[in-house]
């Protein structure tokens, strides 16, 4: 309980400090609003924006994690900042800024959606649909990758997910043989139904297996 209302005043405050953003933001004031995200991390995180500007996602993970774990609430604000930054930096033409933050973004809000069950709501699965359409035209780190297959079988896309698999060992991604074998054993546990529902039936699973087993002698080959 004390961890739900926790996050849900860090939510309502980043609220607050979003309409601000947003205001500065519209009437074209990039510095005002840049400042606004500055603030907003120093009031609501305790952190320096210079700071996490200068870590990659994965720095930022370790930074908000503790002995009792990953401090879901500041990452998911964290999250926030970043996709705002990610705007006003595509709204100032400096698009390889904007897509790292994007990036750094998504990465943010899956950890976040990953570590506490209770963000899970159409709010924030929307972001992160809406921030993979934005990068979708750029490779993704593979640990992203690696979040975002999770993250599609955690809600039930098993199509997306099986299709993320793949990717993922077309690059070699760590620990994708044992991980892709245990993911065909959960989705041929499931119903039916439920396999129907996540676009991928028990035919198009098997199938999936046996290409994964193709595709691993291959690359022994």
């Amino acid at each position: 309980m004390y961890q739900r209302d926790y996050i849900m005043r860090l939510i309502e405050q980043f609220g607050q400090a979003l309409q601000r953003i947003l205001g500065v933001k519209e009437a074209k004031q990039f510095d005002a609003a840049l400042h606004e995200i500055s603030q907003a991390g120093k009031t609501l995180l305790g952190l320096d924006m210079t700071l996490l500007r200068a870590l990659d996602d994965r720095q930022i993970v370790d930074f908000l994690t503790t002995s009792d774990g990953l401090d879901s609430g500041r990452c998911l604000v964290t999250a926030e900042l970043f996709l705002q930054e990610g705007e006003i930096t595509a709204l100032l033409g400096e698009a390889e800024e904007s897509i790292r933050n994007y990036s750094k973004s998504l990465s943010l809000f899956l950890s976040a959606l990953d570590e506490n069950k209770q963000l899970h709501n159409e709010t924030y699965f929307s972001k992160v649909e809406d921030l993979r359409k934005r990068l979708s035209a750029f490779p993704l780190p593979g640990h992203v990758t690696f979040k975002l297959y999770r993250y599609s079988e955690q809600l039930g896309y098993y199509a997306k997910a099986e299709d993320l698999l793949f990717a993922l060992l077309a690059i070699g991604y760590p620990g994708i043989t044992e991980e892709g074998r245990a993911f065909f054993v959960r989705l041929l546990a499931l119903s039916d139904a439920a396999l129907q529902q996540g676009n991928l039936p028990r035919t198009e699973v098997l199938e999936g297996q046996a290409d994964f087993e193709k595709r691993l002698l291959a690359a022994k080959a």
